[in-house]
């Protein structure tokens, strides 16, 4: 629950309730986890962590902290859910989808795979090794957007 919730400091106000993890991503992932529950808000010009109205480090150092192990452990898949905790500007959201899409690049799971290969009642872990890709990112129905005259859907966003 709430993963990346590590880095919300100690000293915020409600942290002893928002604070789930007392683990890095990174920790968690070395522990065993290969699923995060990733949750995130717009804060001035950045995207940060989030639990309610809490708010944790930035998004782009969890998603770094987990290009470090994907790095490190090839072979391992990781499933990252990505949700907005409180309204985002288009802005915003594109930022998200730059900094997964420039950050796992080949290695993650694209909506084409999903029409594919990627079947989820037949895929094997051998499917996914052999097409070397290991990064799966689920956004919420929450996250579509309007941005300079494009309609961010689900479809959309899927193939960003």
């Amino acid at each position: 629950h709430n993963s990346a919730s590590s880095t919300i400091s100690k000293w915020a106000l409600f942290s002893g309730v928002a604070a789930c993890q007392n683990l890095t991503v990174h920790q968690q992932l070395n522990e065993g986890a290969r699923y995060l529950d990733v949750r995130i808000c717009g804060h001035n010009d950045d995207i940060v962590i989030s639990h309610g109205i809490v708010k944790g480090g930035k998004l782009s150092d969890v998603v770094d902290e987990v290009e470090a192990f994907r790095c490190d452990n090839p072979k391992e898949f990781v499933i990252i859910e990505i949700k907005d905790e409180a309204p985002m500007t288009s802005s915003q959201k594109h930022q998200v989808l730059h900094l997964i899409q420039s950050t796992f690049g080949e290695r993650m799971i694209t909506y084409t795979d999903f029409q594919t290969w990627f079947q989820l009642k037949q895929v094997t872990m051998g499917d996914i090794r052999r097409r070397q890709k290991n990064v799966l990112i689920l956004i919420h129905n929450s996250f579509c957007f309007h941005r300079q005259g494009i309609e961010y859907d689900m479809n959309i966003v899927a193939k960003e």
